[in-house]
């Protein structure tokens, strides 16, 4: 390893560093933002699905297309959050093995102390949350989707 490489290693872990800070802001500004999305659109997805439920005569077909459009924008809404949230995780759980599998062992001294910490680094994985109550995931969005029919499930039951 030459001194192109241990030049190069210090600007990814420069790059490291900012991807961390605006992380962090982003977690800063948008971890109670959506917090209160979740919420919203966990009763939004429930109401809308008891409304399509109970209307279900020929004459509201229109109205009930509506509906169900509004659901899926709702779902896609939650879902894109979710998805990119998850994407950021995997990465950054990425990031570890990757750093692991370059042939650090035989570089010299100051190239395996820089990797080893970057590699330290990494272990904390980086993700977003909502409220800091739940990590945006996939299982999240599963969650999401899934209390939303629990309560419509209640609503149902209280309605009939």
């Amino acid at each position: 390893m030459d001194r192109m490489s241990y030049e190069c290693l210090r600007g990814c872990i420069s790059h490291h560093q900012q991807l961390l800070g605006l992380i962090a802001e982003m977690e800063e500004v948008l971890n109670i933002i959506l917090f209160f999305q979740f919420f919203n659109s966990t009763g939004t997805i429930c109401l809308i699905i008891f409304y399509i439920t109970m209307n279900m005569d020929v004459k509201g077909i229109v109205d009930q297309l509506k509906f169900v459009q509004l659901l899926a924008v709702a779902l896609a809404q939650v879902f894109l959050y979710c998805w990119f949230g998850n994407d950021l995780t995997y990465e950054s759980d990425s990031l570890t093995k990757a750093i692991y599998d370059c042939p650090w062992y035989e570089a010299p001294i100051p190239f395996r102390k820089s990797v080893a910490i970057m590699l330290s680094r990494t272990m904390k994985p980086s993700y977003l949350t909502g409220g800091k109550l739940y990590v945006l995931s996939l299982e999240t969005y599963r969650a999401i989707v899934g209390a939303s029919f629990s309560y419509y499930t209640v609503l149902r039951n209280i309605n009939t």
